[in-house]
Formats: C-alpha cells, sequence, structure tokens
C-alpha cells in the first residue's frame, strides 16, 4: 500500500473546500493577520493609523465566530446562495455600525466598553455549539453532543498542532542563529506564532467543522477515553469539591460566622464543573444506571448550594454594593436554580438549554438599563451620594471640600468606590458633581505610537485629595484596621544624605536587641520594650537611660489607620533624645508591629540606624 506523507494538491483542495463553505470567516481570518503583521512593525506608522488598525482587528476577532455561526444556521435553514449573502452582508453592516461606535483613540477606549466587547465573543462562540440544532424536527439530542464533542476535540487538535507547529519552527530558528551566527529579530518569532494562528489554525479548525449536520445518524459510539476520564476523574472531583462545601456549611451553621466572600465564585466554578461532567456524560445516562442516578442526586445537592451562594454574595453585596461579577454571580445563581429544578422536574431533559441560555443571559446583560454596567453604576453611584451626603461633602449635588475628619471607613468607601467607577465607567459617571472639568486633571502615562494616554491608577487619589479634601486610601490598605500586624517603612531619595555631624557615634540596628559594642573600656548595648514602647540604653548591663517612644508611636499609628500611610519620611521615623548621659537620634528604616489582646498594638521589631554621643 502506497502512503502519501505529504499532498500539496489535498491540502489546496481542502483549503478551496473550506474557504467556500466559510468565505467571511477566511476573509476575517486573513485580513486579521495581515493587519497583526502591520501592527508588529508600528514604528512606521501614524497614530491615527495604528488606532484605525487595531479598532479594525477588534471588528475581524469579533466577526470569525459570528461568520462560523451565520453560516451553520444557513445550512440548518437551507438557504440558497442569494440567502447567505444577504446574511455576510448584514453581518458586514453590523461590524461597521460596530466600528463607528469605538472611540477614535483607541488607547482612552473605557474598560465597560472592552468587557461588553469580550461577553459578545463569548456568546458568539456559544452560540456555534447549538445553532444548527434549533428546529425541533432536526434536533436529536444525541447528534447534538456528538457534534460539540466533535468541535471541542477539533479546538484542542488544533491548539495541539499550533504548538507543534510554533516550538518546531522557533527551535529551527534559534538553531540558525546559533549555528551560523546569523542575527534572528525576536519579532520573526512573533511573525511566524500570527501566521500559525492567523491562517493555519483557522483554516484547520474551519475545515473540521461538521457537515450535514441534520443529516448524520445517531450512534452509540461513546469514546472509551472520555469515559474513563469523566468517570473516574471529573465525577470524584465533582464529589469532593460538594463534600468539601458541605463541610464548610457545616461549620457555618455551627459557629454561625459569616461566609468568606471568596465561597459564591466557588459554589459558581464547581457547579459549572458539575454540570460539565453530566453533559459529558448525557449518552450514558440511559444505559448506566448509576450515572442517571448521580445526574439527579448531583442536582438536588446544587440547590442547597445555590442557597448558600445567594448568602454569601447577600454579605457582600450589603458591605460593597453591586460590581458586574456580583452581578453575574447573582445572575447565573438564579440560572443555576433555574437548571437545576428543570433537570429535577423536566421530563425532556434537554443538555441544549445549557448553552442556549447561557449564551442569551450574556447577551441580554451586556446592555441596557438592566444590565451589568448600568445596574452596578447605579448603584455605586448611590452608594457614594449617601456617604458624602452623610459626611457634609456632596451639597444641593456639588462637591464641596470636607472641613470635618471623615473616619477610616468612610474615606475607604469613597476611595473605592470613585476608583471603580473612574476605572470601569470612566469620569464622566462623577462628572455632574464637580464644577471643574475632571478631564482636564487626568494624570498621562506613556502608551504606544509616542502617544500621551489616561492613567486610571493616577487620578482617584487626585480627586479624593484636591476636590473631596480627604486622604486616599489605597486598595491594599482596605482592611488595615481588622490586621493582626503591619509594617512601616521609610521612603528616602538616592541623593539624601545622613546628617551625623552632631554626633560621635552611629550604629546599625537590625532587631530588637543588640551590642552597641565596647567604648572607653565600658560595654554599650540596647534593648527595645515592645509592650511599654521604651528603647533602652545599658551600660555594662546596668539601664544607662530609658526613652520613651509612646509619642513618637501614637503618632506614626494614627498616620497608619486614619490617614492610611505606611511609607513615611525620614524626619517622620526620626526619635530624638537627650540628657546629662547621653544625646541620640533614632532614624528608624522599617517597624513591623503586632496587636495585642487588648487592641493595642505594640512595636515588634525594628531597623534602622542609632546615633549618639556619650
Amino acid at each position: 500500500m502506497k502512503l502519501k506523507f505529504f499532498s500539496l494538491t489535498r491540502i489546496i483542495e481542502d483549503t478551496k473546500t473550506t474557504a467556500t463553505r466559510f468565505p467571511l470567516a477566511m476573509l476575517t481570518a486573513f485580513l486579521g493577520t495581515i493587519i497583526s503583521l502591520v501592527l508588529l512593525h508600528i514604528e512606521g506608522l501614524s497614530c491615527d493609523s495604528s488606532d484605525i488598525l487595531t479598532k479594525v482587528l477588534m471588528i475581524l476577532i469579533i466577526a470569525f465566530p459570528l461568520a462560523i455561526v451565520i453560516v451553520l444556521f444557513g445550512e440548518q435553514q437551507q438557504w440558497k446562495e442569494k440567502e447567505q449573502m444577504m446574511a455576510n452582508i448584514a453581518v458586514i453592516l453590523f461590524l461597521i455600525a460596530y466600528y463607528l461606535l469605538i472611540p477614535v483613540n483607541f488607547f482612552e477606549i473605557e474598560k465597560i466598553f472592552l468587557m461588553r466587547y469580550f461577553m459578545w465573543i463569548i456568546a458568539f462562540v456559544i452560540v456555534i455549539s447549538f445553532i444548527p440544532f434549533l428546529q425541533k424536527e432536526k434536533a436529536k439530542i444525541n447528534i447534538f453532543w456528538q457534534y460539540n464533542c466533535d468541535i471541542i476535540s477539533s479546538l484542542a487538535l488544533t491548539i495541539l498542532y499550533a504548538l507543534s507547529i510554533q516550538i518546531g519552527l522557533a527551535i529551527a530558528l534559534s538553531s540558525i542563529d546559533f549555528l551560523f551566527n546569523i542575527k534572528i529579530d525576536y519579532k520573526r518569532y512573533m511573525e511566524l506564532w500570527i501566521i500559525v494562528v492567523g491562517i493555519f489554525s483557522t483554516t484547520f479548525f474551519l475545515s473540521r467543522i461538521p457537515k450535514n449536520i441534520s443529516q448524520r445518524e445517531e450512534t452509540d459510539f461513546y469514546p472509551r477515553e472520555l469515559r474513563l476520564f469523566s468517570q473516574y476523574v471529573l465525577v470524584p472531583l465533582v464529589t469532593m469539591y460538594f463534600i468539601i462545601l458541605y463541610a464548610y456549611v457545616a461549620k457555618i451553621l455551627i459557629t454561625w460566622d459569616w461566609p468568606e466572600s471568596v465561597l459564591a465564585y466557588m459554589i459558581l466554578g464547581f457547579s459549572f464543573l458539575g454540570i460539565l461532567t453530566y453533559i459529558i456524560l448525557y449518552p450514558q445516562r440511559e444505559k448506566v444506571e448509576w450515572i442517571k442516578k448521580a445526574g439527579r442526586i448531583f442536582y438536588l445537592i446544587l440547590i442547597p448550594q445555590v442557597g448558600m451562594l445567594f448568602w454569601a454574595l447577600w454579605f457582600r453585596i450589603a458591605q460593597y454594593g453591586i460590581t458586574e461579577k456580583r452581578y453575574f454571580v447573582f445572575i447565573f445563581g438564579l440560572w443555576l436554580l433555574g437548571i437545576g429544578i428543570y433537570f429535577l422536574r423536566g421530563k425532556k431533559k434537554d443538555i441544549r438549554l445549557i448553552p442556549i441560555t447561557i449564551s442569551v443571559i450574556i447577551l441580554i446583560c451586556s446592555f441596557g438599563p438592566w444590565g451589568a454596567f448600568a445596574v452596578s453604576k447605579k448603584n455605586q453611584i448611590g452608594r457614594l451620594e449617601k456617604i458624602l451626603i452623610k459626611n457634609h461633602i456632596l451639597i444641593n449635588n456639588k462637591i464641596q471640600k470636607s472641613e470635618k475628619e471623615v473616619t477610616f471607613d468612610d474615606r475607604k468607601e469613597i476611595s473605592a468606590i470613585i476608583r471603580y467607577l473612574i476605572d470601569v465607567h470612566g469620569v464622566d459617571s462623577i462628572q455632574s458633581w464637580f464644577n471643574q472639568d475632571l478631564s482636564l486633571f487626568k494624570e498621562e502615562k506613556e502608551v504606544k505610537c509616542g502617544r500621551r494616554g489616561i492613567s486610571s491608577y493616577a487620578l482617584p487619589p487626585k480627586i479624593v485629595k484636591e476636590f473631596l479634601g480627604l486622604n486616599y486610601v489605597n486598595q491594599w490598605d482596605i482592611k488595615r484596621h481588622t490586621r493582626k500586624d503591619f509594617y512601616l517603612y521609610t521612603v528616602q531619595s538616592s541623593e539624601e544624605i545622613l546628617d551625623i555631624s552632631e554626633y560621635d557615634y552611629m550604629v546599625m540596628i537590625k532587631k530588637s536587641s543588640g551590642e552597641i559594642g565596647e567604648l572607653n573600656g565600658d560595654n554599650y548595648r540596647f534593648e527595645l520594650e515592645s509592650n511599654k514602647k521604651e528603647f533602652i540604653i545599658f551600660k555594662n548591663d546596668v539601664i544607662l537611660t530609658r526613652i520613651s517612644m509612646q509619642e513618637f508611636w501614637k503618632n506614626i499609628v494614627k498616620q497608619y489607620f486614619q490617614e492610611g500611610k505606611s511609607s513615611f519620611s525620614r524626619d517622620e521615623m526620626k526619635a530624638v533624645y537627650k540628657d546629662k548621659k547621653i544625646k541620640l537620634a533614632l532614624y528608624l528604616t522599617y517597624i513591623s508591629s503586632k496587636r495585642q489582646k487588648d487592641g493595642s498594638y505594640n512595636i515588634k521589631n525594628m531597623s534602622g540606624q542609632l546615633l549618639f554621643s556619650l
């Protein structure tokens, strides 16, 4: 038998067939590859050209799954060539309209726009899984399962081939570089990857999408490897996860302690894993009795966990309000509850309902006053408004600088909400409260093409400090008032020189006690009394002097908790003392503290320089 390891003619024919079936998808992949290669060498482009090409690339990426959906739906509806062409034109018009909605300067696109963009891509990709199975008379569930099994295996094979080709070609280039001393620019590797992904991977994947789906016959074939994987890996994992979750629920009920904030996300993730396992085992449910029973048990134990999900989520929303993440946790919690009831009470148990409802939820929640972004924005603005009014900062819908001390918790909330609103929804979300144009106060940073772009990290502290008159609380300092320990340090310029002219000796301090050394025949050492906040100098093991650090420590701790500071200047971390026996200056560069049972904080350890004269 003659084996053909490589046939250029066969490759060309298969590519033509794929291009004939998916012309728009192939065109978007080809154009996307060309634009990506051009953007890789962006130095020669103007900023405007860079923006245009980047936005076109965004459109082509979202067009790829949408073009596949149109073809598969047309095949299911048995469209003629004219109808298919009209559908493609409709897609192109939609993409043009979407392009016009993208901001002129790509680097000023708000996060909300990008989040909605990726939501739509995910929704369109999911639609591929069920679009050929919308007509009931042609929708045999086992064929639906086999179709998706083929799609996923094709995707996995495409990724494997792409990685293999890229790694092989990269090794070949590296070998040429090493053996022949030919300098190969790193961009050559990037160019290879763009071509492999943009041309080979897309063509290979499209060529393996099943054809004549409505005419396929149901078979009893079930991959042995998939059965072993799901039976001996997925099922035990799902079982173990839910045992852990129920054990944690039991702990909460016994101790009556609030659930951890991550619990809702864990329940959501484990539930999706359980549903995925159910889908994988779906064709075997009528043949293997334990699989059928296990599916029912899974949905029975799922519903109480959804209740725990809502409980954990309620605590977070009560504390910090609604954000896009919490919105989707709530929505998909409702979805889990609905799916659980359906598969427990429903007669058909149609697994097509799972991807259909997920894609519909994503699309519906991506826009409108009911959507994730509008609801989150309205809720957070409402919370911020209440806090500002309570502290007499928002008066008659206009911001006034605070004249009274605002608690750390309120400053924490104000800083967090402003940071969120500006980062996700932009400065326009709070502009109406300010007489000043906030866009004029945006701090800039270097971005691609030499342009100055907006730094979303610098603006919130500027607004809180300059317009509200408050000390900004960094997101990492949000829980500092509940910490068991904390750390303080000195920030100093490399050009800043320590003045030692007034002192005779200098000792480096690296811990809370240590030897100073022998001076004029006497031995000196120091020790920090943590609880009493006293710095003690010993001379021949006899206390020479006690230096109280109470006022120093009280001032530092106040700034840490009330103003959110953890870094200080050299002068702020300086303690000076003088008596008849000794004159000293303690310059601390690092302090660690630990919380005591009475709620106070001691000085656990420290480092710095000790300057003194006897």
